[in-house]
């Protein structure tokens, strides 16, 4: 009995030591984006994305409330590329922008055939959580430099309340230079709904063995 009071005991503990705020996961994690270039048959790039949680403030490390997205660029072309922090824009599910990151931590180049990842946080203004951001979604976007051609990647995620046995990845294709809507589907990046008779927006997730 004595085990179990002390087990109970902890918990609270072991939660309120945690750097992230309980409460806000969200899915999919990670998602999966397809960076094509124009004329282009293979992917130049892959990039996986995250929503790793929300921060507490950490005085220490000089870290605000935030939002930490985690970026990892996986590079198969033969040129450089390059992601630049300051361009990676977050969106809340009420659209509001969260302002730019804060203390990036990673190489924002990548070289040819090489990977590489960043970690991103997006201050909350006056360390208020959410303040007049509706967290129940997140949409994140950025431009992918392959070479000097430029692509456009986005990634949506829904905050999950408890386990609802949704699929752990999702996938994404984008082609650079594109900015038009055709028949529901945006080929700027976002969109590729054309598994499961579906369509329009969104990231289609991806089916293992397939």
């Amino acid at each position: 009995m004595m085990r179990k009071i002390f087990f109970i005991a902890v918990l609270p503990l072991l939660s309120a030591c945690s750097a992230y705020m309980s409460g806000y996961d969200f899915e999919p994690r990670p998602l999966e984006f397809a960076h094509v270039l124009p004329g282009a048959e293979d992917r130049a790039a892959s990039v996986l994305v995250t929503v790793v949680g929300v921060r507490k403030r950490d005085a220490e490390q000089s870290i605000p409330a935030s939002v930490e997205l985690r970026i990892r660029v996986d590079n198969n072309s033969d040129m450089e590329a390059r992601l630049e922090p300051a361009d990676v824009q977050l969106f809340a599910a009420n659209l509001a922008a969260f302002p730019p990151p804060v203390l990036p931590e990673g190489s924002p180049t990548v070289p040819p055939h090489g990977s590489s990842t960043i970690a991103l946080y997006f201050p909350f203004p006056d360390d208020k959580v959410p303040g007049g951001y509706d967290l129940d979604g997140l949409s994140a976007r950025w431009t992918l430099f392959v070479g000097d051609r430029p692509s456009t990647g986005n990634a949506t995620f829904t905050r999950a309340y408890g386990d609802h046995g949704g699929y752990p990845v999702g996938f994404g294709l984008g082609i650079g230079f594109y900015d038009f809507y055709d028949d529901g589907y945006y080929h700027h990046g976002h969109c590729c709904g054309h598994g499961g008779g579906g369509g329009g927006f969104g990231h289609r997730p991806v089916v293992p063995g397939r």
